[in-house]
């Protein structure tokens, strides 16, 4: 497993050139920080911090990140938060909440970017304005997956993922997309989330 000083090195060197909405070095203004907000809830969560705008926002590819020894939950996080061609904002939210580290490394991310529009609104009132009506809604729902209701809606979401994708009964007529298997991965990291609530005996339905 490599360092955390090669992965913030990998990290570094990939956002190189990077700057964030208000002109300020990527690295140093959005990446170190979720990383060290992250680094209280243990190494992979801090490795996922530095590294989880690395797949959408420069040319490094999963594939990179295994040869460099990245660990596979670390990158399935990655993965996760990581917008696809085409997808709203909201739908990577909701995919992101359906990964238990990613879920976590979005939390700090949002909240990074909430904390920024204060800065932002000096310079660009009317971004920050837009900005903030954009993270608010993502924020309570990547929160609520921890209450009741939204457990609830993830083991539907789990439930409706294994009616469509059977692993035990596949079709031989349909070949899962990749994206796809990489739900299900999400979707049974969430699962054993679940155990270990039930393990603690709270209700999760």
């Amino acid at each position: 497993m490599p360092t955390m000083d090669q992965i913030r090195d990998l990290a570094r060197e990939a956002h190189s050139g990077q700057v964030d909405k208000q002109g300020r070095d990527y690295f140093s203004a959005h990446l170190e920080p979720i990383a060290a907000s992250l680094a209280k809830f243990g190494y992979h969560a801090e490795m996922a911090g530095y590294l989880h705008d690395i797949l959408e926002d420069t040319a490094t590819s999963e594939q990179d990140l295994h040869l460099a020894g990245v660990p596979s939950q670390v990158i399935r996080a990655v993965r996760s938060v990581s917008k696809r061609e085409g997808e709203g904002y909201e739908q990577l939210i909701r995919r992101a909440a359906l990964d238990p580290l990613g879920r976590l490394v979005k939390l700090a991310d949002n909240a990074r970017n909430l904390e920024d529009l204060e800065d932002l609104a000096r310079t660009d009132p009317d971004m920050a304005i837009r900005l903030r009506e954009k993270y608010t809604p993502a924020r309570e729902l990547l929160l609520c997956v921890g209450s009741p209701e939204g457990r609830a809606w993830m083991i539907e979401a789990l439930r409706d993922m294994r009616a469509r994708h059977p692993r035990s009964a596949p079709d031989p007529d349909y070949w899962p997309s990749m994206d796809d298997l990489n739900e299900m991965d999400s979707l049974l990291a969430f699962e054993r989330e679940i155990a270990a609530l039930r393990a603690f005996g709270l209700d999760v339905t």
